[in-house]
């Protein structure tokens, strides 16, 4: 079990186990470490599925998994994006445990991640913000996009039309994502239906409860949500429209190159995320309801990546 549980870490990894026990590129595993130890504690109270329905009372066979093996085994799950049957034969479980122990591990780190994926405080903003940033657009606090994710077609009839993206042409899920302008991860949505517009994501999101007045949001030009962010007395930064058959000038076309330039971050972000293999695939219906905490998990999980912005 210890030698298959290397050579599946070193998998998740991307390294080969000569990297690992040599050392090369052994920060990556190093970051592995590190983030386990931030939770391990809490760890010991993870409550899995029998435990929710049934509290305090110890149901089936003793745990034959070490809470960094289940941990390991959760991330396998969403970074490989492999088969329940295969976690089961790789770390030789059964298959309902293989479910039980990612489910539960995933709600779990949420929880522990979702605390620490906010927008700082503004002078520390300021004090991490690229000079380009101070120079053209000192006050903006948040690069926002949404990203939208496919999903099984949904049984109901109201529910697959609520679902249905058009920009898609498919059943989708959706969410708001936003980094700050050093790179660093600030703000994730729950995931909405694929019909939901971007308006209403920004409304219902909770972003707008983490602006302050005179905060700038920068986002593409797609993204009309000026009004709702006037409403907390933000404004919205994004690329200028041509107005008939006017031309650019040489200002909103120096903005339009720079805004372009600085956006292109989160779009980095976005793959980042999308690198995690369990979005390959349509998201089964049967991860519907831990969806958005598989989002944030591997969005958290982005922070303790390089930084996006040298």
């Amino acid at each position: 079990m210890a030698l298959r549980l290397a050579a599946v870490i070193c998998f998740i990894l991307g390294l080969s186990v000569t990297q690992v026990v040599y050392g090369e590129k052994c920060g990556d595993y190093n970051a592995l470490l590190i983030c386990f130890d931030m939770v391990k504690d809490a760890a010991e109270h993870i409550e899995y599925e029998h435990e929710r329905t049934h509290p305090g009372i110890q149901c089936g066979r003793p745990r034959c998994l070490t809470k960094f093996q289940e941990f390991t085994l959760t991330l396998v799950r969403l970074r490989l994006g492999l088969l329940e049957k295969d976690l089961a034969h790789r770390f030789s479980v059964s298959r309902p445990l293989v479910s039980k122990v990612s489910r539960a591990w995933t709600r779990f780190l949420r929880g522990q991640f979702e605390p620490l994926i906010t927008i700082p405080p503004r002078e520390v903003l300021k004090l991490y913000m690229p000079d380009i940033f101070k120079s053209f657009y000192p006050d903006c606090v948040i690069i926002v996009d949404c990203t939208e994710f496919e999903m099984e077609k949904p049984s109901a009839l109201n529910s697959q039309s609520a679902c249905y993206s058009s920009y898609k042409s498919r059943t989708t899920m959706k969410a708001l994502l936003g980094i700050t302008p050093s790179g660093a991860l600030c703000f994730v949505s729950e995931l909405f239906p694929g019909s939901t517009s971007d308006k209403e994501i920004t409304a219902q999101s909770g972003l707008l409860d983490k602006l302050q007045p005179y905060d700038q949001v920068m986002a593409d030009k797609g993204f009309n949500c000026t009004d709702e962010l006037a409403s907390v007395g933000a404004e919205l930064i994004r690329p200028a429209f041509l107005v008939k058959d006017t031309q650019f000038s040489k200002e909103e076309t120096n903005h339009n190159k720079i805004v372009a330039s600085l956006r292109v971050h989160v779009e980095r972000l976005m793959e980042r995320i999308k690198n995690w293999h369990i979005f390959d695939h349509r998201i089964p219906i049967t991860l519907a309801p831990i969806a958005s905490d598989m989002l944030f998990v591997v969005a958290g999980l982005s922070n303790f990546y390089p930084p996006l912005i040298n």
